[in-house]
């Protein structure tokens, strides 16, 4: 539910809060017992720095993933957090599948 609102590039600022703390509370009997804290941000260009600067705007941490050609990207330097993932070469399996 959350990722395909994130994802939705015509997703208002105001329908994002509204959305992001109807999420948070589902979780929970009462709203004071869970909040978000920190979300994970598993996308790239501008929808991640909109979901961050939305992210920021509530007080919510945000982490953001990437990889070599991710490194400075945008999304990068605006998160909070940043974890650095490196992208596997599978050539050589699929060299091995063909011989």
């Amino acid at each position: 539910m959350l990722a395909s609102l994130i994802l939705s590039k015509t997703l208002s600022k105001a329908r994002f809060h509204a959305s992001l703390l109807k999420f948070s509370r589902m979780f929970s009997s009462s709203p004071e017992e869970r909040e978000i804290t920190k979300i994970l941000i598993a996308n790239r260009g501008e929808i991640a720095c909109r979901v961050i600067s939305s992210a920021r705007s509530m007080g919510i941490k945000s982490v953001a993933v990437y990889s070599d050609p991710d490194a400075r990207a945008k999304h990068v330097r605006m998160a909070d957090e940043v974890f650095y993932f490196f992208l596997l070469d599978w050539s050589w399996l699929l060299f091995e599948l063909i011989q």
